[in-house]
């Protein structure tokens, strides 16, 4: 399964990525926000909004589609509503969907500076977005488990927050 995505910060394009495996195909709604890997490094990550998802990507054969990361929730932060009025708002000022909830959410929503806070062996335990990259599939399989029934969620940086 492929994704169309809005980047949520510049450049504000719209790209296509594979779905990420350890999720359902059902979680990849419209208005959901994700975190997708950027440029040919490991180190660039951005926030960015499911715009539709299809069976095909319709991209050269040579092109290499990197897949989204993770799911920033499990039910879409954009209500169908929302989602239809950015969408609209787009058309209307030949901007793509992602620079104008840009403007429209705030900054904690679209920063990909987050952590995924779950608890392992009693004890709190925190991934970086760059972490989450490099785990194994098993890690991986367990964690996103985790997130699907709740006992993982992301939040904020607050360590980076406090440092800037």
């Amino acid at each position: 399964m492929y994704v169309t995505l809005a980047l949520l910060s510049v450049p504000f394009s719209d790209l296509t990525y594979a779905a990420h495996a350890e999720f359902p195909d059902s979680i990849w709604k419209p208005g959901l926000r994700c975190l997708v890997p950027m440029g040919r490094g490991k180190d660039k990550i951005c926030t960015a909004l499911v715009l539709a998802t299809s069976a095909h990507h319709g991209l050269p054969e040579r092109v290499k589609i990197k897949s989204i990361l993770w799911p920033l929730e499990t039910i879409p932060l954009l209500g169908q509503e929302l989602f239809l009025l950015f969408t609209d708002l787009a058309k209307r000022q030949c901007e793509t969907v992602g620079h104008v909830a840009s403007q429209v959410l705030p900054f904690f929503l679209r920063n990909p500076d987050v952590l995924l806070h779950t608890v392992e062996n009693n004890a709190p335990c925190f991934y970086t977005p760059i972490e989450l990259m490099s785990l194994s599939a098993e890690k991986t399989a367990k964690l996103a488990a985790q997130f699907l029934c709740g006992n993982a969620k992301f939040e904020r940086n607050k360590t980076r927050a406090e440092e800037s």
